[in-house]
């Protein structure tokens, strides 16, 4: 054996801590965060102006975390060809990605939703067995079949149908009224149900391109997105894919990186610094409206709406056809009912809501009460349900104040994880803002909100401008709460839930039963509007696009409230609030909710 000496052994530790110093990091300085790596697998609509480079190229701007991409992409190709020639599979075992981008061919979730569906589970069950993410990339509509987007009943856009119809190639072999009912599916939901549906069944991400580009489409002055054949990107549709890739990748907001991207010495986008702000803002807020992102997606079935209830329970009768509704999504493990509370001071709402809760088996719900000033009003039926019907709170002043009853929940919960939804004046809200640090958290209200609620969804105001009584019966607490509020706020104004009546259908419910009598002790039992409802059901089915068919959302501007409570949209400055448009008969509406109502504990 070979012995070393002291002097070579001396020189080989000298030179092992300098390698070691000249490997480690300065002082102080962090090691840079490992690149993501991404493979898009898709067609055209990825490769024209080279998406994933730019997606890189935005990420590098950004100066964080780097996104390392490749591709393999064939024009015009299904997710289902993909499948049958081996190659996009060899792709994804060839590497250990950490996602990969499926994009669909543009027109087959709508003409064939269930082949896509089909292959698109094939795909992600080799994503998932290489240990990788997979991230759908929901596209746009072509420019001159606007309703591909959200999708229509074709009974109701004969137009849509037939365009559709003649584009799928089928009619030789199937008649158009065949086909529409085979297709009603992507028929009515469009590239965004065809999406949202699959991303859910597998919990993947999604990236929604096409949700950003509508809302860029729709601005003022709208922008220009479609290249001169009315399907493909031009660079500044290309750019905004980009900026949702990058925000939903990196679960990061693009506002505020450049317009201009280059890929080597070639320039793939150079929008405008005020253009480029304005479509940065618009892909954010897409992908902070879509609940399954890759920072998001982590479970195969979509779990229950966790949701906080605040109600005026007193003057109109819709308050308990929307408890009724609540409590029917609970039975059906659609919502997890975590607390409730009373905006008014009628002594008798809390105890009839609290007799609600207790007649469909959740009197353990925590209810609570508006402390201080508040809304006060002769109601037609608290009382008599409050006698006829069995609870167990004594009096409203035994309630807890709402506004701690909200901290204390809030507190318990993960981050942006609950839906505060309210149907009745804004007294709680405001007053849960106000309030400071306590046991629960140290937190002041604002702040709490901020971190735990992921959107509030009020049913208030009338758009696009007008009075409308949850407003303006307290004027200032609406005008402070929705002025401050720091999540997203969805509107269901006065003119959505006015044409959608409801009530009459109860006669069909047993006798002796709280919701019917509540309507019987209103109005005899007959219909009435539904304003409260819509906002109950959009919370539960509706935010994550399960409610395509049945309203639009407008998402830029804002609601201004004044101090008397007064109202109007204003399209400027953006803010992260949406209000709802009708789009379905409101006849149809009405049956779904009516339904609701009339299930039975």
């Amino acid at each position: 054996m070979i012995q070393m000496t002291r002097r070579r052994i001396l020189g080989l530790l000298i030179a092992s801590v300098v390698l070691l110093i000249v490997q480690a990091p300065a002082f102080g300085q962090e090691t840079p965060p490992v690149p993501l790596k991404v493979l898009f697998v898709g067609n055209s609509y990825t490769s024209v102006n080279d998406l994933p480079s730019m997606v890189a190229g935005l990420a590098e701007a950004a100066g964080g975390r780097k996104i390392d991409v490749d591709r393999h992409l064939v024009g015009g190709c299904t997710l289902e060809k993909h499948v049958k020639d081996q190659k996009a599979i060899d792709k994804i075992r060839e590497e250990k990605w950490d996602v990969v981008v499926l994009q669909e061919q543009s027109l087959r979730p709508v003409i064939d939703r269930q082949s896509m569906h089909e292959y698109a589970r094939l795909l992600d069950a080799e994503i998932k067995k290489q240990g990788a993410k997979t991230v759908f990339y929901l596209t746009w509509a072509r420019q001159h079949i606007p309703d591909m987007q959200e999708g229509a009943d074709p009974t109701q856009s004969p137009e849509y149908a037939k365009a559709m119809y003649g584009i799928s190639g089928v009619s030789k072999t199937t008649d158009l009224e065949t086909w529409c009912q085979q297709q009603n599916a992507g028929l009515v939901g469009g590239l965004n149900g065809a999406c949202l549906d699959i991303s859910k069944e597998l919990g993947a991400g999604v990236a929604p391109v096409g949700i950003a580009w509508k809302a860029a489409l729709a601005a003022d002055p709208p922008f220009v997105l479609h290249s001169q054949d009315k399907s493909h990107p031009n660079p500044t549709g290309t750019y905004l894919a980009a900026c949702v890739f990058y925000a939903t990748l990196l679960d990061a907001s693009p506002v505020g990186l450049p317009g201009k991207i280059k890929h080597g010495e070639k320039v793939l986008a150079d929008i405008p610094d005020d253009q480029a702000k304005r479509l940065q803002e618009i892909a954010w807020g897409a992908v902070k409206g879509v609940a399954f992102t890759t920072a998001t997606a982590h479970a195969s079935e979509p779990h229950p709406v966790y949701l906080i209830f605040d109600t005026d329970m007193m003057g109109d009768v819709d308050d308990v056809g929307t408890a009724a509704v609540l409590h029917a999504l609970a039975d059906q493990g659609e919502v997890k009912i975590l607390a409730m509370g009373v905006c008014v001071k009628n002594p008798w709402s809390p105890l009839c809501m609290d007799a609600l809760n207790t007649y469909f088996r959740r009197p353990d719900i925590p209810l609570g009460v508006v402390k201080g000033p508040a809304h006060d009003r002769a109601s037609k039926y608290a009382q008599g349900i409050a006698e006829e019907f069995p609870h167990a709170l004594k009096s409203a002043e035994d309630a807890p104040d709402a506004a701690l009853v909200y901290r204390q929940v809030l507190a318990g919960q993960p981050d942006a994880s609950v839906v505060m939804v309210s149907v009745g004046q804004l007294t709680n809200f405001r007053n849960l803002l106000k309030t400071g640090p306590d046991d629960h958290r140290n937190l002041g209200g604002t702040e709490l909100v901020k971190r735990k609620v992921r959107v509030w969804v009020c049913m208030g105001g009338k758009i696009p401008e007008g009075r409308e009584a949850n407003l303006i019966n307290d004027g200032p607490a609406a005008a402070y709460a929705i002025e401050h509020w720091p999540t997203p706020i969805v509107f269901s104004g006065w003119e959505i839930g006015q044409e959608i009546m409801t009530g009459a259908g109860l006669r069909k419910a047993p006798e002796g039963t709280p919701v019917r009598r509540a309507y019987e002790l209103y109005n005899g039992l007959n219909d009435r509007q539904s304003w409260d409802q819509t906002a109950v059901l959009y919370a539960v089915r509706g935010l994550d696009g399960g409610l395509a068919d049945y309203w639009d959302v407008v998402t830029e501007g804002y609601l201004h409230v004044n101090d008397d409570g007064s109202d109007a949209w204003r399209t400027t400055p953006d803010k992260d609030h949406t209000y709802l448009v009708r789009k379905m008969a409101p006849k149809k509406i009405a049956a779904v909710i009516e339904k609701l109502m009339l299930r039975q504990p």
